[in-house]
């Protein structure tokens, strides 16, 4: 026997003069299934000029298909309000206790399984796809309750790719492919590569490196690129020059020659005698072999000159 929940508002309809005098009061209420007045069911409540039902009532064993469930009201001078009628669909029993898949069109060759009678069935297993050929496959699966109906068959695209084991690798700089280095690596599935990779017979300044990786089929992945500076030696990193330039005035800047030093001391050599007195900015950059520095930049305020005289 099964329940079903009911959320029913019960009113009674009565003539308007006995309202005026007596507000009537609900006390009880009956419900049948279908044509079963035979089998009503009558039930007691509080009094109350409206009632608002939320219960679960027992469905007796009927057929798979629609039903119907019938309910009245009953007031306190023993009059019934009109029958109200609501349609609902009995099922057959949805306790799970298998289901079967297969792959591609093989179902000769599905596999069965078994579970224990159960309304929700969470299934993480594993499921082997070995022998199934490379590239697109299907996987099919359904469901069987107790009866042994089985649901619809819900399907899923998947891919096999095969075994992917690195041989080989080739790096080039620039776009000079021509001059590619090839090496070979015992078949692993993952590479740690470590290896200096020697870019002396570069320019300084930018460049472009690309790499890409061979498996043992033979087919390259994509290619790998990525943007490096090359910088000079030691010697060439001393500075050779540095230049400074006051507010916004790039195009008077001074450039000062260095013999090829680590550091420079710009302090001595600055020369602000040209500016008026007040507020000013003083820039500075300096030169590397191919390479310059950031801009620095700072405030400093430069202050009136007087001739005072001696004082007595």
């Amino acid at each position: 026997m099964r329940k079903i929940l009911l959320l029913i508002a019960g009113l009674l309809v009565i003539p308007l003069q006995i309202l005026v005098a007596q507000a009537p009061k609900i006390i009880a209420y009956q419900y049948w299934f279908d044509d079963n007045s035979a089998g009503i069911v009558s039930q007691s409540v509080s009094p109350a000029s409206t009632l608002d039902l939320t219960t679960s009532v027992n469905v007796p064993v009927s057929q798979v298909g629609f039903h119907r469930f019938n309910i009245r009201f009953m007031d306190d001078s023993l009059r019934y309000s009109q029958v109200s009628t609501s349609f609902f669909f009995y099922p057959e029993s949805t306790l799970i206790n298998g289901y079967e898949y297969w792959f591609n069109h093989d179902y000769a060759g599905k596999t069965v399984v078994s579970v224990s009678n159960t309304t929700l069935l969470d299934l993480s297993s594993a499921i082997a796809a070995s022998g199934l050929n490379t590239g697109l496959n299907t996987f099919h699966i359904r469901f069987r309750d107790v009866s042994g109906t089985y649901s619809s068959t819900s399907t899923a695209h998947f891919v096999i790719i095969p075994e992917m084991l690195i041989s080989g690798y080739e790096y080039w700089f620039d776009n000079d492919y021509g001059s590619k280095t090839a090496v070979n690596v015992a078949n692993t599935q993952i590479l740690d590569l470590s290896s200096v990779i020697n870019a002396t017979t570069l320019s300084l300044g930018f460049h472009a490196f690309h790499i890409r990786f061979k498996n043992t089929t033979g087919t390259w992945c994509s290619t790998q690129s990525d943007l490096f500076y090359k910088h000079g030696t030691a010697n060439q990193n001393n500075l050779t020059s540095y230049e400074y330039w006051f507010d916004d005035n790039p195009a008077a800047k001074v450039s000062v020659p260095v013999v090829n030093q680590p550091t420079a001391d710009v302090m001595a050599t600055i020369n602000a005698g040209a500016l008026g007195p007040g507020l000013h900015k003083a820039h500075v950059r300096f030169q590397s072999s191919d390479i310059s520095s950031v801009v620095s930049s700072g405030y400093f305020y430069k202050s009136a000159t007087a001739n005072i005289a001696e004082n007595g």
